[in-house]
């Protein structure tokens, strides 16, 4: 496994998806990469199937798509969720949704005041922390080369002592369960 932290940026500079995409997706590509979990999309099975499909075709579903791209944060816009979908099905990895279900997301990151509310910010983080190591976990018993791309908090491998606690982190127990394997 091998993991990506994004620090999101907050000024106007070039995209990080976009050098992600450009830069590194190649490069997994080559050393035998062939799943992709990302933080940034909802974890939910009609996505989950849309996805598999535009792996398949090329075509995102009409009815799924607006909700794939509908929980995109402040720091990634649709434009370059679909580069980077584009990207990585022409090189051949898979993607896979590490992120919020629909209704956590409803509850916390779409909330008017997420940002002041430390509560919500720990929910969804704690959230989007389970679900990418269940996927992660599913992707390692059928014995695939896997990369993930999410906050540098989640998957740290010397977490801070406030996110070991409050449960945002899985970098640190899959580093301590893979060893090298995971880096």
């Amino acid at each position: 496994v091998m993991a990506f932290g994004e620090i999101h940026p907050r000024s106007a500079c070039q995209s990080v998806v976009g050098i992600f995409c450009r830069d590194i997706l190649p490069i997994l590509a080559e050393n035998g990469i062939t799943e992709l979990v990302l933080e940034a999309l909802f974890s939910d099975p009609e996505i989950e199937e849309d996805l598999e499909r535009f792996y398949e075709t090329g075509r995102l579903n009409e009815k799924v798509t607006p909700m794939l791209l509908a929980n995109i944060n402040l720091w990634v816009d649709a434009e370059q969720i679909k580069l980077l979908l584009s990207k990585a099905r022409e090189l051949g990895i898979r993607i896979h949704p590490g992120g919020l279900s629909r209704v956590t997301a409803q509850a916390t990151i779409f909330q008017p005041d997420f940002s002041s509310r430390n509560d919500l910010r720990l929910l969804a983080q704690s959230e989007i922390t389970q679900n990418t190591l269940h996927k992660i976990n599913h992707l390692l018993g059928q014995d695939r080369r896997i990369a993930v791309y999410s906050g540098r908090r989640h998957n740290d491998i010397t977490p801070s002592p406030a996110d070991q606690v409050n449960g945002v982190n899985y970098g640190m127990s899959l580093a301590e369960r893979l060893g090298d394997a995971y880096f």
